[in-house]
């Protein structure tokens, strides 16, 4: 009787060691991240190493040739750094550009950083317009406020003015179709930085990060880098953290 309950206490174990496996690789989020022409060369390195501090996070350097080739049938979402939109674009060529967009249409995710938030205005999946084609605004550390969904989506211990590292990224009008897709504010400007003759004004109050849908899909976009701070790095995977959620809804 004992050896019997000794064999069925270990087969419990067992089995409850299979489930957390099962439990531990259903919540493996994997994550496709850019590098190629066009991209900044800090980015997906720092966009690496803030990952590998979150175990669920699977993530990988991938480049227009992997992305013509269908890799990202392999992942759940894709990020996007900054460096030039229009860079980028022409690293991935058309076919791998329209990747990027079937991938987001069939229902994975897309996080933008930067140039990774022009990406998808200047493609044509974000219903957005950037406010002036004068986009050389210069760098600076700016401050920007999260909105009610912001705070839902990155936490309330982020209420209030933050600052934040800005180098060119749009400034944007958004639902520019009022038939499209409903882009929704995360965080908006509070000052702004308005070098090289660029139009004065624009940027304050408007958007710096916002989320919205193309097809299935999810995506979000940054305007100014949250990921090269140690205290606002956490929007990544959390963003991240909320699109991979969409794809279960």
């Amino acid at each position: 009787m004992k050896s019997s309950k000794l064999a069925f206490s270990s087969l419990l174990g067992i089995l409850f060691f299979c489930m957390s496996l099962n439990l531990w690789a259903a919540e493996t989020i994997r994550v496709a991240i850019y590098q190629d022409k066009g991209v900044g060369k800090n980015g997906p390195p720092r966009l690496m190493e803030i990952l590998a501090e979150a175990p669920e996070f699977e993530a990988k350097i991938v480049n227009g040739q992997d992305i013509r080739n269908g890799i990202l049938d392999q992942f759940d979402l894709f990020l996007l750094p900054g460096g030039s939109g229009l860079g980028e674009a022409a690293s991935m060529q058309p076919e791998g550009v329209e990747k990027v967009k079937e991938f987001v249409r069939s229902g994975k995710g897309y996080l933008g950083i930067c140039a990774g938030a022009y990406f998808p205005i200047q493609q044509n999946f974000m219903n957005a317009k950037t406010k002036s084609p004068l986009w050389r605004r210069g760098k600076a550390m700016l401050e920007l406020e999260l909105s009610d969904a912001g705070l839902e989506m990155f936490g309330e211990e982020f209420k209030g003015t933050q600052i934040v590292r800005y180098s060119n990224g749009p400034i944007i009008d958004i639902n520019v179709d009022p038939n499209g897709p409903k882009v929704e504010v995360l965080s908006w400007f509070r000052t702004e930085t308005a070098q090289n003759d660029t139009p004065v004004g624009i940027q304050v109050n408007s958007p710096a990060m916002v989320r919205t849908t193309y097809g299935k899909g999810h995506i979000i976009t940054f305007s100014p880098h949250p990921e090269s701070s140690d205290t606002l790095k956490f929007f990544v995977p959390r963003a991240l953290h909320y699109l991979k959620a969409q794809q279960t809804n």
